[in-house]
């Protein structure tokens, strides 16, 4: 007879322990939704951060689809401004909760043509943020 784990839990690679970070989406000069995420030292800098990012992108006409701060267990490269289309090649399904800022979200990387949506509140999402080992 062979020995039974019990109470194991595995972790998805990429994933560990969580961390509060900033969830912006954009739509794109090709019309899809682009996905940044940013880290924050807490929920307070999270909201603070957001507002500063949604008025910088009014201002300069770039639509926002959502925006929520959240804790996840994914580590993405950071965050750098000015990508071109060609870069943003890694897929992500996120979906928002909520409609505050501070209702969280929940993000996974998929391959590239097999993010489905569920509902209104999922975007299959792209972004030159890749996943990084910790």
């Amino acid at each position: 007879m062979r020995p039974t784990c019990v109470g194991v839990h595995r972790f998805q690679r990429n994933q560990s322990v969580l961390k509060t970070d900033l969830i912006i989406l954009t739509v794109g000069s090709t019309g899809q939704t682009h996905m940044a995420m940013m880290d924050a030292p807490s929920d307070a800098a999270c909201q603070d951060a957001a507002q500063t990012i949604q008025a910088i992108l009014s201002k300069n006409d770039i639509p926002i689809s959502a925006m929520r701060c959240g804790e996840t267990g994914l580590r993405l490269t950071e965050f750098a401004h000015g990508y071109s289309e060609e870069e943003m090649r890694w897929h992500y399904r996120v979906t928002v909760k909520g409609t505050a800022l501070e209702d969280g979200f929940a993000i996974t990387q998929v391959a590239p043509g097999t993010c489905e949506m569920s509902g209104p509140d999922t975007y299959c999402t792209i972004s030159a943020q890749h996943p990084v080992e910790d």
